[in-house]
């Protein structure tokens, strides 16, 4: 399956949009967003919120050469974090690795949806 078929079968309260590999959207904003050209992945996506009112995000990359991107997930996390002052100390965050993809939610279901992920991987 692809990150497309993954997170298009997540709902998230808060995440009413979406932006894939191979779309102009997630191209121009890889390396913005996470410090990695878009040539350096095979797939990848992120769902979040459309109005910026809640940090919510479901960030999926897969390396193209198998390598990880904990440490640029994790920049991501303490980005989004420093941007919202009125984060809810109650919305978790895991980053974890889920068959070839890196994983990054921020949610207040992030166990839930980090479970449903990996099923749908494994």
């Amino acid at each position: 399956k692809t990150a497309k078929d993954i997170l298009s079968a997540i709902e998230g309260d808060h995440m009413d949009a979406s932006t894939f590999y191979g779309e102009d959207s997630f191209t121009k904003n890889t390396e913005k967003l996470y410090g990695i050209e878009a040539d350096k992945l095979s797939d990848g996506g992120i769902l979040y919120s459309s109005d910026g009112n809640y940090a919510d995000e479901i960030s999926m990359l897969k390396m193209a050469d198998g390598s990880s991107a904990k440490s640029q997930l994790a920049d991501r996390l303490s980005y989004r974090l420093n941007q919202y002052e009125n984060y809810k100390p109650e919305e978790t965050k895991k980053i974890f690795q889920a068959g070839d993809y890196w994983v990054l939610v921020i949610s207040d279901n992030a166990d839930e949806i980090s479970d449903e992920i990996t099923d749908m991987i494994n």
